[in-house]
């Protein structure tokens, strides 16, 4: 805590979710501003919340890393609570709306490509 490795790496990963978050409610927020509207939904709407929470999901188990490394050997124990959370991060990783072939598509888009993967 009064290091200032630490205080940097605290405001470093508030900065990341923070962003992360912001750019997660923003794209959410368009999406139900269009899933109001009696047509159907854009496909940059339907790429951005991909995208948003794909990358909300990559910045969380980067904040979980930056906590769990500024911990050290205690973050391997049953007992703390950044074990576990490291886990459930790095498993949402790994589920289907954490893969990294999301970027790729929203990349394609774009590009003004037609999109391969699901939106």
């Amino acid at each position: 805590r009064d290091m200032g490795t630490v205080q940097r790496q605290i405001g470093q990963a508030e900065a990341i979710w923070g962003a992360a978050r912001a750019y997660l409610h923003e794209n959410h927020s368009r999406l139900w501003e269009s899933a109001n509207k009696d047509q159907p939904i854009p496909t940059a709407d339907r790429i951005g919340v991909r995208l948003a929470s794909t990358h909300a999901i990559r910045q969380a188990a980067e904040v979980v890393d930056i906590a769990y490394n500024l911990i050290g050997s205690t973050a391997i124990f049953g007992s703390s609570p950044v074990q576990r959370r490291f886990r459930d991060i790095h498993v949402i990783t790994q589920q289907v709306q954490g893969q990294m072939y999301h970027y790729d598509t929203a990349g394609q888009f774009f590009l003004g490509m037609e999109p391969q993967g699901s939106i």
